[in-house]
């Protein structure tokens, strides 16, 4: 099925999820952790039935698609929560990872 007939910008699709998300829990940040591990461990699962034969590849590539997006969602959710952008994220993941690059491993300003 082809999934990519819509593009969507990362911050439309940031003020989609705030609108979508619907704060229905307490604890908003707990469920947003466990269901972005819950996610990610989906597409752990695709990765294991295909590796045992009973998933194809292009079912296991259409699941990474959509699992991904799932956990797009979660990892979103988070950020909002702590009061930062995946732009923001985008961001500082580049500038650590070229710290690393640059500094070596462990030298990118994370805290000790």
């Amino acid at each position: 099925m082809n999934y990519l007939t819509k593009k969507t910008s990362t911050q439309e699709y940031e003020a989609w999820v705030k609108v979508a998300r619907g704060d229905k829990y307490h604890d908003m940040l707990t469920y947003d952790v466990v269901a972005l591990g819950g996610e990610v461990g989906e597409i752990q699962d695709a990765w294991k039935k295909a590796a045992r034969g009973s998933l194809s590849t292009d079912e296991l590539v259409e699941d990474i698609l959509l699992e991904s997006g799932d956990v797009l969602h979660y990892l979103v959710r988070l950020l909002q929560d702590v009061g930062y952008s995946l732009q923001d994220a985008m961001d500082a993941n580049v500038e650590k990872l070229e710290n690393r690059k640059k500094y070596g491993k462990g030298k990118h300003g994370k805290r000790s």
